[in-house]
C-alpha cells in the first residue's frame, strides 16, 4: 500500500489550507471543521488523513507550498522548521549508530 504525507515545502509560510481545499476537505471527511482556521489543520488533522490528501492534490494549485510526498514505509515524522518550512523524515533517513 502507498502511503502519501502533506507537507509544507516554503520557506516563509507555515502549513495552511486555502478556503477551497477546506471545503473539499470537509466533503470529503464528511466532517466540518470549518470551525478550524485553515492553519489549525496541521495540529488537528493527521498529515497522512487520505481525506486531506485527496483536498490538496485535487484544490491545491501546481505552485503551492503544500506538497505530498510518498513515503516508502508506514512511518515519518515532520520536523518544523523556524521559518516555517517542514521536512518529511523516514526512518531510511535517520542514522544509526
Amino acid at each position: 500500500m502507498l502511503h502519501r504525507v502533506v507537507y509544507n515545502s516554503a520557506d516563509y509560510f507555515e502549513f495552511e489550507l486555502e478556503p477551497a481545499t477546506l471545503a473539499r476537505f470537509n466533503e470529503l471527511s464528511g466532517k466540518v471543521h470549518s470551525q478550524l482556521w485553515p492553519h489549525e489543520v496541521a495540529e488537528k488533522v493527521p498529515r497522512h488523513d487520505p481525506n486531506l490528501i485527496q483536498a490538496v492534490v485535487e484544490c491545491e494549485s501546481k505552485d503551492s507550498e503544500l506538497k505530498v510526498k510518498a513515503l516508502e514505509g508506514n512511518k515519518y515524522r515532520i520536523v518544523r522548521h523556524l521559518d516555517g518550512a517542514e521536512t518529511v523524515i523516514e526512518p531510511k533517513d535517520m542514522i544509526t549508530i
